[in-house]
Parts: C-alpha cells; sequence; structure tokens
C-alpha cells in the first residue's frame, strides 16, 4: 500500500505469515574486539544495546553508539569493532527470511544500513 499526501508519503507492507527466523543471539564483546568482515544469506536485524565502535560497509566505516539499529540484507558484508571505550559492548541479532513478496520488495528498496 502506498499512500502520499502533500506532507506524508508512507511505503507500508502487511504480512501475516511471511518470516522464517534463521537465528538469533547475543553477541558480548570486550574492548579492542574486532570481527572478520562476513555476510549471510538472510537478512539481518540488529540492536546495540551496550557500548560503541565502528561498522564497517563497503565504501562506508561508520560509528556505532548503544541504542542502534541495523537492518542488513542478504550477501552485505559488513564487520563490527568494538569498542571505542573501555567498557564491555553488546549487540542482539536476529537473522530472518522473508517469505511474503510485498514485505520483501519493500526492504530491499529501503536502505537500512
Amino acid at each position: 500500500m502506498r499512500m502520499k499526501k502533500d506532507w506524508l508519503i508512507r511505503n507500508q507492507a502487511e504480512s501475516k505469515s511471511g518470516f522464517t527466523v534463521e537465528l538469533f543471539g547475543e553477541m558480548s564483546a570486550a574492548p579492542g574486539w574486532i570481527g572478520e568482515t562476513h555476510h549471510h544469506s538472510f537478512w539481518e536485524f540488529i540492536y546495540i544495546f551496550s557500548g560503541q565502535g565502528l561498522l564497517t560497509l563497503p565504501n562506508q566505516v561508520e560509528h556505532f553508539q548503544e541504542g542502534a539499529i541495523y537492518i542488513f540484507p542478504p550477501m552485505l558484508p559488513h564487520r563490527f569493532q568494538h569498542n571505542l571505550s573501555k567498557e564491555n559492548a553488546g549487540h542482539l541479532y536476529v537473522g530472518f527470511t522473508i517469505l511474503d513478496g510485498s514485505m520483501s520488495f519493500l526492504l530491499e528498496n529501503c536502505k537500512l544500513y
């Protein structure tokens, strides 16, 4: 559904059962930890619940901190480096496959990372 008014554009999709969870977990890292660059064959939702650091994407390095949210499309190379402070860092992650065509179209046309 696409709604448009002079002051509002909203792209919205509804899905009753269009997701399959591929993985779910929590990651905690000591200060200075650098992960490997990797990618997944599914979408990934990431919520940073503590700490700060750097996120490396193709052609982009971004500083992240507590409260940041990312959604990565399949096959996007990414790497996290925790931590720029002296505290431990952590994030929650959910890997998921979209089975619903309209939801997939919506996410594929939004830049969420």
